[in-house]
């Protein structure tokens, strides 16, 4: 599996490249918003959080809420200089782990994460207010 791998995040990195190498001005990642490991995995790959579209799609009979991630065209240069600083063969020890997270490359102060996503606390008020007003409505 590719996942909260070194490949993974290359690949990820790859497509991002070449979408906004062909000039694209958004990359987006969508989720189920109960998906917590794709949530933080968006974060980590340096995605800003957009919002919650309630109810979504529905899928196998249920309500679907997604959450919605982001990087723009103006935010690619730091962005990638990050991915290319963090995938430096210098970046990995002799057993091949990291000596450097992605996340303190792309976010060395830790403000860009403040002042553009909800915390995980903030998306699950939200999405037990879209419970708490279902049940209401039943």
């Amino acid at each position: 599996l590719l996942q909260r791998s070194v490949l993974g995040t290359e690949a990820m990195f790859l497509m991002m490249d070449h979408v906004f190498a062909l000039g694209f001005r958004r990359y987006e990642w969508k989720c189920n918003a109960l998906n917590l490991p794709s949530r933080q995995a968006a974060r980590r790959l340096g995605f800003s959080f957009e919002g919650l579209f309630r109810q979504a799609a529905v899928v196998k009979g249920r309500n679907r809420d997604t959450t919605w991630y982001s990087v723009l065209d103006r935010e690619w240069p730091d962005l990638r200089s990050a991915f290319v600083e963090w995938l430096d063969p210098s970046n990995f020890g002799q057993d091949g782990r990291q000596k450097t997270r992605l996340a303190e490359k792309i976010d060395p102060t830790g403000k860009r994460e403040e002042r553009r996503t909800l915390t995980e606390d903030q998306i699950q008020r939200l999405l037990d207010e879209r419970d708490d007003f279902s049940d209401r409505r039943d």
